[in-house]
């Protein structure tokens, strides 16, 4: 047996041997109560389902102990409604099929990411910002003078100079003007994207190009334009941070002012705010990279479904209500097949799932009408929609939903059992923490606090006393069923940074 042959078979059997292990720990038992097991499969699902990252404080024992729990008293809380027959009423039933959609719905986006999975375009720019004259006016004489600076032929010292001297934006004196790495094909709503578009668009690199944005002037250039794998983001990024802190260490050396100097101080930060900074940077592009192909997806699909919305939804969409509408309830949002979808069929909608049945604002339930209810009404219904039905992924989140929404359920029964003080116990509780609690900004001079009226104050004491009442029967309720069910945690079984 040759050397590649024989590598070859122990990388096998090794992956073999990581893939058995890996399924003998799956059903390694973390906790159990009354003849059920909670499994580390249990515990994985539980992450991935409700997208936890796992990082070092979500995978401390504290946070797996509690994570464990929270599984098995769900399951506790779906035997006990099933007792009490709620899985069979019609609120169950509603909510339960209102989650199944979404979840359908959500593994479509996912499939529909993973299919589109974009290349991203970074842009590192160099930029000099001229801001409004005392008049609010461009100042065009000083955008000549620097134009004609930074037209003449100059070595990048020499331009570097230039942008530090005559820039507006003071934040990145100590990096001459150089900016984050941008993505432009991420998302449409960034200032910077829009400014450097006309270079990026041209291909054109190392020429100053100029921006008017209303009244504000901007001078820049592109200096590399660059498509790369999203995953190798954060490097990229970090190649210009590590440029960004070797200019503001040159900087500083030579700074003549003590300002300067702590200009520069924001480049040279400790490494764990740095690289938290980036990962925030490339997380967003990531999420905008991702709304923007779901948002793609989801506007062919509209238009597909033979929706016609009406003049006020169209204006809405388009940007242009700039206050919230006032709805009644015959105000129509869209039509299909020749039907009114009225904001009357909307709050009905609503109240289906609206456990809780108190007052709910207009901006609520239209905020349910655009994140829930229409998506759903325009995807559900697509074959390839349907078809992930049979998915394990599907399967295994409806099983975590259905105890879930038991759960709920349980707890809003704990919520309408709650009593509300009287007004002479609220009115006493106002007293004691107006000077201090209960008070808001002066109209006349924000800076100020003033105490509110008793019934400003009135909801808000309510709230937190229904709040505190709250927490407290959920927590006897769950030491309660913990008990009765002789729940059993296996902690020997639970490791750091391991799930």
């Amino acid at each position: 047996m040759n050397l590649k042959n024989l590598r070859k078979k122990i990388s096998i059997s090794l992956i073999t041997f990581l893939s058995l292990t890996n399924c003998n720990k799956a059903g390694e038992v973390l906790a159990e109560f009354e003849g059920t097991q909670i499994t580390r499969k249990d515990l994985r699902e539980f992450y991935t389902i409700i997208n936890l990252p796992q990082n070092e404080q979500s995978t401390s024992i504290k946070y797996q102990t509690s994570a464990v729990e929270s599984i098995a008293v769900e399951k506790m809380a779906l035997i006990e409604a099933e007792k009490k027959g709620k899985l069979k009423t019609e609120t169950f039933k509603t909510i339960y099929e209102l989650k199944e959609k979404q979840v359908l719905v959500g593994l479509y986006r996912k499939a529909i990411l993973e299919k589109n999975s974009s290349n991203v375009i970074m842009a590192n720019g160099q930029l000099v910002f001229i801001k409004k004259d005392q008049n609010g006016k461009p100042n065009q004489a000083k955008f000549d003078s620097i134009w004609k600076s930074l037209s003449e032929k100059k070595t990048e010292n020499e331009i570097d100079e230039i942008i530090r001297s005559s820039s507006d934006e003071m934040g990145r004196l100590p990096v001459a003007g150089l900016i984050e790495p941008q993505c432009m094909n991420c998302s449409k709503d960034n200032i910077l994207v829009n400014i450097f578009s006309e270079a990026v668009e041209q291909k054109v690199t190392k020429t100053f190009f100029k921006k008017d944005l209303e009244g504000d002037l901007f001078i820049y250039r592109i200096l590399e334009v660059k498509e790369i794998k999203k995953e190798d983001m954060k490097s990229y990024i970090t190649k210009s941070y590590i440029n960004f802190e070797n200019k503001a260490k040159d900087f500083k050396s030579t700074a003549t002012n003590e300002e300067h100097g702590k200009l520069a101080d924001y480049y040279l930060r400790d490494k764990v705010q740095i690289e938290r900074e980036i990962d925030m940077i490339e997380s967003k592009y990531k999420n905008d990279l991702d709304s923007s192909i779901w948002n793609d997806e989801y506007k062919k699909r509209l238009s597909k479904s033979g929706i016609l919305f009406s003049d006020l939804m169209n204006r809405i969409i388009e940007g242009k209500e700039k206050e919230f509408p006032k709805f009644t309830d015959n105000t129509v949002l869209y039509k299909k097949d020749g039907v009114d979808f009225t904001f009357k069929n909307l709050k009905s909608e609503y109240d289906k799932i609206n456990l809780k049945k108190r007052i709910t604002s207009d901006q609520d339930i239209f905020s349910f009408f655009q994140s829930a209810y229409l998506p759903i009404y325009v995807l559900s219904e697509l074959e390839e929609v349907k078809s992930l039905k049979s998915s394990e992924n599907f399967i295994t989140s409806m099983d975590l939903w259905n105890r879930k929404i038991a759960w709920s359920m349980i707890v809003e029964d704990i919520e309408k059992g709650i009593v509300d003080p009287d007004d002479k116990q609220l009115k006493d509780i106002y007293e004691a923490g107006k000077s201090t609690t209960y008070q808001k900004p002066s109209p006349s001079d924000p800076n100020k606090m003033v105490v509110m009226s008793f019934e400003e104050a009135k909801l808000r004491i309510l709230e937190e006393i229904r709040n505190t009442k709250l927490k407290s029967e959920i927590q006897r309720l769950v030491e309660k069923l913990k008990s009765d069910y002789k729940y059993k945690l296996n902690p020997d079984k639970l490791k750091a940074g391991s799930i």
